[in-house]
């Protein structure tokens, strides 16, 4: 795993000013990176630890924090192709799959199906 002590107190901290935080924050960076490595499944929100399941409370923190962060987007899907057709949605967290080609699904070994929705940050084994 990913040492991430720096990353801990960063977010504690923010989260205990909370009321302050905004799309224009200086940790915008950090809560990044910290969706990035959730992406990776290099952190986990909870884990399961000597046969118990713990919950890392900072990491929960700061996806939290990543919707006081973020901006909702607009998304329009123009799909010709697909049985779904052309499709928008309206979120602060962009799809997992948004910028993927054939090549990233081969390497994933995945298989993804019409209509199948998953956010970034979202790690799937």
């Amino acid at each position: 795993m990913v040492n991430t002590c720096n990353f801990k107190e960063i977010i504690e901290n923010a989260w205990c000013d909370i009321a302050n935080i905004s799309t224009n924050t200086s940790i915008k960076g950090i809560v990044d990176d910290i969706m990035d490595l959730l992406d990776q499944g290099k952190v986990r929100v909870s884990e399961k630890i000597n046969g118990q399941w713990i919950v890392n409370e900072w990491i929960k923190k700061a996806i939290l924090l990543s919707f006081r962060i973020y901006d909702m987007k607009f998304v329009y899907a123009n799909c010709p192709d697909s049985i779904i057709g052309n499709f928008s949605w309206f979120d602060k967290i962009p799809l997992k799959f948004g910028q993927w080609n054939a090549d990233n699904f081969k390497q994933a070994r995945i298989r993804v199906v019409p209509g199948a929705i998953v956010r970034k940050s979202a790690y799937i084994a």
